[in-house]
């Protein structure tokens, strides 16, 4: 009947402790309002979608703008050898 006593008190200790753990500490964290959150996620979302297009476009710039200016540059010497 000993070990059975002592089962059950280990058990009892077992529960207790997380659960005073967890009263103790509940009013530690604060609730998140969601709603604000996710609206600033959104704004910053929007910003990084504005960034990335903004990047978009300079890359097609990049991109178009060697071969053009290579092109004009031949054009030009071109247009002085043949004078």
């Amino acid at each position: 009947m000993t070990l059975l006593n002592g089962l059950l008190a280990f058990g009892a200790l077992a529960f207790t402790i997380p659960l005073a753990i967890h009263l103790l500490f509940r009013s530690r964290f604060k609730t998140v309002d969601c709603e604000a959150y996710l609206k600033r996620l959104r704004d910053h979302e929007e910003s990084l979608r504005a960034a990335c297009r903004t990047n978009k476009v300079d890359l097609i710039r990049l991109t178009t703008d060697r071969p053009f200016a290579e092109a004009l540059h031949e054009y030009l010497a071109l247009r002085r050898s043949l004078r």
